[in-house]
């Protein structure tokens, strides 16, 4: 029965193997791990059922570190707490809800504030990771953290890479009105997002789909192609698929520039961009002095009724406020305005300011 109990041990880094012998030819084995227990029958002349109990259910787990930020990174979190061995999470201190979710589950988590404090690198090594795991984790990982696990670091990116390589693809790829959007599992590397791909997946961008409903899709379908990984990983060496750098392209970070709204873009433009942002940063169009944060649009003709920018039809209870655009007219269904020190403005003084044949810049 040694040769069960080392096989175990080859696997397994935490918990206690116990032997209880009840016949002479005849142990019974189990395993306490930190999170749940296994027990096998060895048997001299059925070792390959005592192995199969003994390891295959309970020992060939790995140590995992998360490294992670916002809803991107929550999700497969969340997950990973339940099917995974997470010995430890790193986040932000700018985001809570990774943070949160550490704390509640009794993980040690590291909070940092650059990539190049001292106790990221000590916290990791102290972790003694098998592999890491990233998703929508804000730094760019320093070289010297991309030795420290066993088995490397993958990333969990919302593109098909190497399209879309950088911090907001699926934003970006919803304002250039794509159609199919994607998720890749890929390794780390010095630079940013081009390690070789693990696995990849198509997740179509429907025209009623936005922001919320792309992320949900796509981080369903990100923790599957994570799953598959992981169970690859434990099985021995996983090579990955060279990137096609010369294919590649980046977007930065999705900048104030970027969320004004152009009248004279066009329809689907606009209502591409209303639809890729969430409601902490939405689209605008200033209007004099007011601000106005829009949410929620649709194209109502294809031909313009007036000028770019133009209010054609004045919101109230009964209808939305229209908009011209270059190609046609929008309907505007959720909106705020706001005045240049940022407070939010009354309805009545609102729609006060939108009357017919005032022009948003």
């Amino acid at each position: 029965n040694m040769d069960l109990i080392l096989n175990i041990l080859k696997y397994r880094h935490y918990g206690f193997i116990y032997i209880n012998p009840r016949l002479d030819n005849n142990q019974r084995v189990g395993y306490y791990g930190s999170d749940y227990f296994t027990q096998g029958t060895y048997n001299e002349d059925d070792q390959r059922r005592a192995y199969y109990y003994g390891v295959v259910f309970g020992g060939l787990s790995m140590k995992v570190v998360f490294l992670g930020g916002g809803q991107w990174g929550l999700f497969p979190l969340k997950m990973l707490l339940q099917k995974e061995h997470v010995t430890g999470i790193v986040a932000s201190v700018k985001d809570p809800l990774i943070v949160r979710e550490g704390l509640k589950n009794r993980i040690p988590t590291c909070k940092i504030v650059d990539r190049h404090e001292p106790q990221f690198e000590a916290f990791l090594r102290a972790c003694s990771p098998d592999i890491i795991i990233v998703a929508g984790f804000p730094f760019i990982l320093p070289p010297k953290i991309l030795d420290i696990p066993i088995k490397g670091i993958i990333n969990l990116h919302g593109s098909l890479l190497p399209a879309y390589r950088g911090p907001q693809p699926l934003e970006w790829q919803i304002i250039n009105g794509e159609k199919i959007a994607g998720v890749t599992v890929h390794f780390i590397d010095e630079d940013i997002d081009s390690g070789d791909i693990l696995m990849q997946a198509e997740v179509p961008i429907l025209e009623t789909d936005t922001l919320k409903t792309m992320a949900l899709k796509l981080g369903n379908k990100g923790w599957r192609l994570l799953k598959d990984t992981l169970a690859r990983f434990k099985k021995g060496p996983v090579q990955g698929i060279p990137q096609k750098h010369h294919l590649s392209s980046y977007y930065g970070k999705i900048t104030e520039a970027d969320r004004k709204i152009d009248w004279t873009s066009g329809r689907m433009a606009i209502f591409n961009l209303v639809r890729a942002l969430p409601p902490y940063a939405p689209a605008f169009s200033d209007l004099e002095n007011v601000r106005c944060h829009i949410y929620r649009l649709r194209s109502v003709t294809s031909k313009p009724s007036g000028m770019p920018g133009q209010i054609l039809c004045q919101p109230s209870v009964s209808h939305p406020m229209i908009i011209c655009t270059s190609d046609g007219d929008v309907a505007v269904f959720k909106y705020t305005l706001s005045g240049r020190n940022g407070r939010k403005l009354s309805r009545e003084t609102a729609n006060d300011m939108l009357s017919p044949g005032s022009f948003f810049s």
